[in-house]
């Protein structure tokens, strides 16, 4: 996956010393729980059991309106994979609704 792709660059330019922070892999389980609700959304055209799979994560729930905010049902139309960096905007959406940051878009590449 991306997570030990990155991982395994950074042990080689740190000499092996590399261990994710706290926050980065936070991050990482985040992008993997989007990822999930995705393919979820892409296949029964629903989030029906989003929360078992924000569970399993053990990671900030994405609200159904915010899926739809962040333009994820375009991404499930186009059976797209989330990379990182948008993984991340989306996490601090949703980790910081009420400071106004507005809704990261997805843009098909």
């Amino acid at each position: 996956m991306y997570s030990q792709m990155l991982f395994e660059r950074a042990e080689k330019q740190t000499g092996g010393t590399y261990t994710m922070s706290n926050k980065e892999k936070k991050q990482d389980n985040f992008r993997n729980y989007l990822n999930e609700v995705v393919r979820l959304y892409a296949k029964n055209g629903n989030l029906n059991g989003m929360s078992a799979i924000q569970k399993r994560h053990h990671v900030s729930a994405i609200t159904k309106t915010q899926f739809f905010e962040c333009g994820l049902d375009e991404a499930a139309k186009r059976n797209a994979y989330l990379d990182q960096d948008f993984c991340n905007k989306v996490y601090d959406y949703v980790l910081n609704r009420a400071k106004g940051i507005p809704a990261p878009k997805y843009k098909a590449e």
